[in-house]
């Protein structure tokens, strides 16, 4: 970033070919392994892009020049807390969302302030219902077979 032109392909993510890329931090198995079950689980729903290869930097660069307006990390911070990093496209801005539709709401209210979004309330709230729509959600009140009824 220091510098460098930054080329970035500002598809809206309504029309980008690929919604999220799915990034484990290392090619580890203990991390590949899950990550690779999250993008195919992912797949069902949406166009996800798998991507294990060369620093996790360039691999955001990559899919910044591919239009993906999201990527999701899976770091080892993943296998204790079941929270993944989502990193949105356009702000580079960065937050850890729950894997899990009840510890979703926990995870976001313990983000630090400094890793939130920008632009306001309203710009968070539209940030965080993006993301419930991308992860995958367990079958239970207001679900049907995991997958939210709203849109």
């Amino acid at each position: 970033m220091r510098g460098e032109t930054r080329v970035v392909l500002r598809f809206h993510h309504r029309i980008a070919p690929f919604k999220a890329a799915v990034l484990p931090l290392s090619k580890k198995p203990e991390l590949t392994g899950p990550a690779s079950e999250l993008a195919a689980s992912l797949r069902s729903s949406f166009m996800i892009d798998y991507d294990e290869t060369q620093s996790i930097g360039r691999r955001y660069r990559r899919q910044d020049e591919l239009g993906t307006p999201y990527c999701i990390t899976y770091d080892f911070d993943t296998l204790t807390d079941h929270a993944v990093t989502v990193r949105e496209r356009d702000s580079m801005a960065q937050e850890r969302v729950a894997l899990d539709q009840r510890d979703r709401d926990a995870a976001v209210r313990a983000t630090p302030r400094g890793d939130r979004p920008v632009g306001g309330a309203r710009h968070q709230r539209r940030w965080q219902r993006r993301c419930r729509v991308l992860l995958p959600q367990r079958p239970g009140p207001g679900l049907s077979n995991g997958v939210p009824l709203e849109r």
